[in-house]
């Protein structure tokens, strides 16, 4: 049974109108519009968010460290259809596992989309993960995202694979955008059940990342990729948001793959609730601690 604040979060999310919004092309525009002027301007850290931040410019890109200095690192990819810069959840979420596992969290402000397309993000973290390793070494690092930050961070490691360059410790998946191309037939009741998730308004932020690439390419749609061989990975879902059947279809290559999947779906749960100030939301951020300080696997 979900909480009071999961179903408030649900009704709160609904009346926004976001969806509603998404749904119309000439919103949809406008919106895209908008965002482009936004993302021309540096992204400032919120006030009051302990550990605050350090920033640094890292090939043209913001780069946030939390809790600097600490031998264990965690790379956070937030999620925002590739368009939208992090907002506060993110934030939140970063400096906590900053502060209760006693790593260094690392957030980059990769460029976004309408702006930019998805190869020079992928140069930029090939850079950045080769510098990285190359002081902390691999096995200490784990890599997180959220939604098209999952989805980047599933898509990045396949690459590092091609490249013969070190995987992660772990990647740790909130509700990864998994496959771009939104061809996934949804079933209407899910649709109903998911307040935030808008089919063409996804598809068309995707199409503005790929810069005329084709959407199934891996590079944009993991789930085409080759999943053998990655870091092992814990994948977060909750079953009200439409793409967890994309999610459930990477399960299935997972297993037939060989791949190491540790596969949660959360019963009545939307999008990205792991952000969600909720008991639901709670319980998943203490579970993600516990992996990133090794006490699941020391229990396993």
């Amino acid at each position: 049974m979900r909480s009071f604040m999961s179903v408030f979060a649900f009704y709160a999310i609904k009346a926004s109108g976001y969806k509603r919004r998404a749904a119309i092309p000439e919103k949809r525009e406008k919106y895209y519009r908008k965002l482009e002027r936004i993302n021309r301007s540096p992204v400032k850290a919120p006030k009051l968010i302990f550990p605050a931040p350090e920033e640094k410019l890292i090939g043209g890109v913001q780069v946030f460290f939390f809790n600097k200095g600490k031998s264990r690192k965690v790379v956070y990819l937030h999620g925002g259809g590739y368009c939208e810069q992090p907002v506060l959840p993110h934030w939140q979420l970063c400096a906590q596992i900053a502060k209760k596992t006693a790593s260094t969290v690392i957030m980059p402000v990769y460029k976004k989309a309408p702006n930019n397309s998805f190869e020079g993000t992928f140069d930029f973290l090939e850079d950045f993960w080769r510098e990285l390793t190359a002081e902390s070494g691999s096995r200490n690092v784990f890599i997180m995202g959220d939604s098209s930050g999952g989805g980047l961070a599933l898509a990045f490691c396949e690459q590092l694979k091609l490249l013969g360059l070190p995987q992660p410790k772990r990647m740790i998946l909130i509700s990864p955008w998994v496959d771009v191309t939104m061809t996934t037939k949804i079933p209407e009741e899910l649709d109903r059940k998911d307040p935030s998730l808008q089919n063409e308004h996804l598809r068309r932020m995707a199409e503005m990342w790929a810069g005329g690439a084709d959407l199934r390419d891996p590079r944009l749609s993991p789930i085409n990729g080759d999943l053998s061989g990655l870091a092992p990975m814990t994948v977060f879902y909750g079953t009200h948001e439409t793409i967890i059947l994309d999610g459930r279809r990477l399960k299935a290559e997972c297993e037939k793959q060989g791949a190491e999947l540790d596969f949660r779906e959360a019963e009545g749960m939307n999008h990205c609730f792991v952000l969600y100030p909720t008991p639901e939301g709670a319980r998943a951020r203490k579970e993600i601690i516990e992996l990133i300080k090794g006490k699941k696997e020391d229990k396993q």
